[in-house]
């Protein structure tokens, strides 16, 4: 007894040593599970004392007392072992190989437990070493698997707690390992096991009562063993079944804590959330698929806020109101599909030698979004730079192309543009377009449209480019001129139908009457109940001039 005194001794040194839970360098948890693996030591000597006796016929010439000394013995001395194989198998590992390797430490010990208890007993009390040491080894696998499990999986519930509290976000690798297939081979070995153990248990009564004779009292003694060895079985079993369901359910707990607690930030607004991902089953892969869907989340957000100042900044460079001008009446309207967008109108003050002149611009750049929104804001700052230098706007165009087609031209993006010069003394017209659609004439007194057309090429697609510049009296009352982008008449209905230049023209001709303001809107409403459900594909910019009586 000297000798199960001592071994205990050292076994709860272990146990109390080793129970704290820290982190040391590299990652690697240590000595987690201590009083768990010392209370499956105390376990396993009781389980096995009295399971020996009742399958091996050389193990009941032992007392219970004896057996247990040569348990005790054995799974004291791989339980002092323990403390330093566990700093080199388990603790030097990555966090999310160390359930594996704790499982197979353990496993390892309690096996070589059993075979140093066969070993002994076959060398001194020569025991059969495949017969009766074989059904011992039989017993201490089957309380060290459960042991061994409970233990792995009370590492992997420390990694959980250790990576909630210090913010380690993932310490799982991509390698995927279903839970189906391991409660799939747990089973399995569990049901062998018990097959074996009960199929030992009735063959050892068989023997005992070969030799005691088939009377009606060993009979009776028979079935009262069976059923009491048994019970005595299954009930261990239970028990071992249940604490192990326990065990993990304690995970599943800390899983469905750790994710839930997550979403529910996440609905709070709150992005600076993760689960954190310990395993290569089904859980880790759902928590690794949530921190990826925060992540496109909180990227969403900062685009979305990188819009919102685009927006701002884009607004900004659009006029914020139109200019007055004896003898004509002006309105504009730019709507964008997307929170920025490549379309473009301005009105710009041009110093001419002969009194001066407004310049109506209309642009649309190629696609909408931010690449179209930066392009057109740098075409916007050459054709406001380039105008001031009053040589008209045909040679302008010029420069601007050519400066486009350095900056952009590899990108295949371009601007078609619309330029209309209005003399602010005589009213005259003179225009260049750049590949736009030509500018619409209306004419209220005859209800008749005409067109202020011409060729050239977008801005930005071929770099010497020489524009033609045309001209035209002033506009008289009456007289309505429209500059608008394709995304007025190529918006398309939920038939799949294009707007069309023939109905903006019928607009037009409807609301002309009413003035600029009135038409534009008008118009706007117009495409808007024309598109219907859909989403506005492209953006939509118009400019109406009114000539008015001089």
């Amino acid at each position: 007894m000297g000798v199960v005194h001592t071994a205990c001794c050292l076994s709860c040194h272990v146990v109390y040593h080793g129970s704290l839970v820290h982190y040391l360098r590299g990652g690697t948890m240590r000595h987690v599970g201590s009083y768990r693996a010392a209370a499956y030591y105390l376990f396993t000597v009781g389980v096995i004392s009295v399971y020996g006796g009742q399958v091996c016929p050389f193990l009941v010439t032992l007392s219970v007392g004896e057996l247990a000394l040569i348990v005790a013995v054995f799974l004291g001395i791989v339980q002092i072992l323990r403390w330093p194989l566990m700093k080199l198998v388990v603790d030097a590992q990555p966090p999310m190989k160390q359930p594996g390797r704790q499982f197979f430490l353990d496993m390892a010990l309690y096996v070589a437990a059993a075979l140093g208890m066969a070993a002994y007993n076959w060398l001194t009390m020569g025991f059969p070493f495949a017969g009766s040491g074989g059904k011992l080894v039989l017993g201490v696998f089957t309380v060290g698997l459960f042991a061994s499990i409970d233990l792995s999986l009370e590492r992997e519930r420390a990694l959980v707690r250790f990576a909630l509290q210090n913010g380690l976000r993932s310490l799982a690798s991509r390698e995927f390992s279903p839970l189906t297939r391991k409660f799939f081979l747990l089973a399995t070995v569990v049901m062998l096991l018990f097959a074996a153990i009960v199929t030992l248990v009735i063959l050892g009564d068989l023997l005992w009562l070969g030799q005691a004779g088939f009377s009606a009292e060993t009979l009776a003694m028979f079935q009262r063993s069976v059923l009491i060895e048994i019970a005595f079985v299954m009930g261990v079993l239970m028990l071992l079944v249940v604490n192990l369901i326990y065990s993990y359910s304690r995970n599943l707990n800390l899983f469905f804590n750790s994710q839930t607690s997550a979403l529910e930030k996440v609905s709070l607004g709150d992005l600076d959330v993760f689960v954190p991902v310990t395993t290569n089953d089904e859980f880790g892969f759902i928590a690794d698929h949530t921190n990826s869907m925060i992540d496109k989340l909180r990227d969403r957000l900062r685009l979305q806020q990188a819009m919102v100042v685009a927006q701002q900044i884009q607004q900004k460079l659009l006029p914020s109101g139109v200019p007055e001008m004896p003898g004509i009446e002006l309105a504009a309207a730019c709507i964008y599909s997307d929170e920025t967008g490549g379309d473009y109108y301005d009105f710009i003050e041009s110093a001419d030698p002969d009194g001066g002149s407004l310049c109506v611009i209309v642009g649309d750049v190629t696609g909408h979004g931010v690449g179209a929104a930066l392009l057109m804001a740098t075409i916007r700052a050459f054709i406001r730079m380039r105008l001031s230098m009053a040589d008209g706007l045909a040679a302008s165009l010029h420069d601007v192309n050519r400066l486009v087609e350095i900056d952009a031209g590899e990108t295949g993006n371009f601007m078609t543009l619309f330029g209309l010069m209005i003399h602010k003394q005589s009213g005259r017209l003179r225009w260049v377009t750049a590949g736009h659609d030509a500018a619409l004439v209306y004419d209220t007194r005859s209800g008749s449209f005409s067109e202020l057309g011409g060729k050239g090429v977008p801005l930005g697609v071929v770099e010497d480019t020489r524009y033609e510049e045309r001209e035209r009296p002033a506009l008289e009352a009456g007289e309505v001129v429209v500059l608008a982008t394709d995304g007025v008449w190529e918006t398309q209905n939920p038939a799949g139908e294009m707007y069309g230049k023939q109905r903006f023209r019928q607009c037009i001709a409807a609301k002309a009457q009413h003035g600029p303001r009135q038409m534009l809107d008008a118009v706007v409403r117009d495409v808007a109940g024309f598109r219907g459900s859909n989403q506005p594909a492209d953006d939509v910019t118009m400019i109406c001039i009114r000539g008015l009586d001089r």
